[in-house]
């Protein structure tokens, strides 16, 4: 069999390139290399360890639901989805972590000096983005951290939620890569950040988003590359 030109090869893999990279991974603390974010607090205001952690993506780009109210309190926080406000649902897509805040005191930040500290964030890993099959979520898209003081997302429970740290539009997508870093974000001695949220009475996630968790989440609970 003749050999395929070099054209035809070319495009071939022009076709496949974007799908290539279908998966993007938030790196949130680079201890030794840049900073730790620390400083996740419950609802006292006290940085905690234990709690769990996600993101919420702007799907549409048009600004958080949450400004206008809290969220409402959902049935599975494990679980991702749409979250409402004021009962209806929104196009802020929750994705958890599959992780919880720890205590990085005995670690140092790219300046070999400030240490980091208890209610830290590391790494969510694996999640799918366009143009993969399934995904919800589009690099380029705002999101933001949230975390549970609680271990559920009942209506009255408290939560917190950070939209960006460095500056507006630090927190975004990347458009693909294995670990993209925010730890400069959190550089130096980061300040409580107090769970300062009340879930309200409302709708639960989409459920038909249930099966996006399956769906490349595999790699949530794989530790990240020291």
């Amino acid at each position: 069999m003749k050999s395929l030109p070099a054209f035809v090869v070319a495009a071939c893999l022009a076709c496949i390139a974007p799908f290539a990279h279908a998966t993007v991974s938030l790196q949130f603390s680079e201890p030794f290399s840049s900073g730790i974010a620390s400083g996740f607090a419950n609802a006292a205001g006290t940085p905690t360890n234990g709690m769990a952690w996600g993101i919420v993506v702007d799907t549409g780009n048009n600004g958080f639901s949450s400004s206008g109210g809290a969220y409402n309190s959902y049935a599975t926080p494990t679980v991702a989805g749409f979250l409402s406000v004021g009962g209806v649902l929104t196009d802020d897509y929750f994705i958890p972590s599959g992780a919880v805040t720890s205590d990085f005191s005995a670690q140092l930040e790219g300046d070999f000096t400030t240490h980091g500290g208890a209610g830290t964030i590391d790494t969510i890993s694996a999640i799918p983005v366009t143009p993969t099959s399934g995904a919800v979520v589009s690099s380029g898209e705002a999101f933001g951290l949230i975390w549970l003081a609680t271990s559920t997302a009942n209506t009255g429970d408290k939560y917190g939620f950070l939209t960006h740290s460095g500056g507006p539009a630090s927190f975004v997508l990347p458009t693909d890569g294995s670990f993209t870093g925010f730890g400069s974000d959190f550089t130096g001695t980061d300040a409580a950040k107090p769970a300062s949220f009340t879930f309200t009475a409302g709708t639960v996630p989409e459920p038909g988003m249930a099966s996006l968790s399956l769906l490349g989440f595999a790699g949530l609970f794989l530790r990240r590359r020291r």
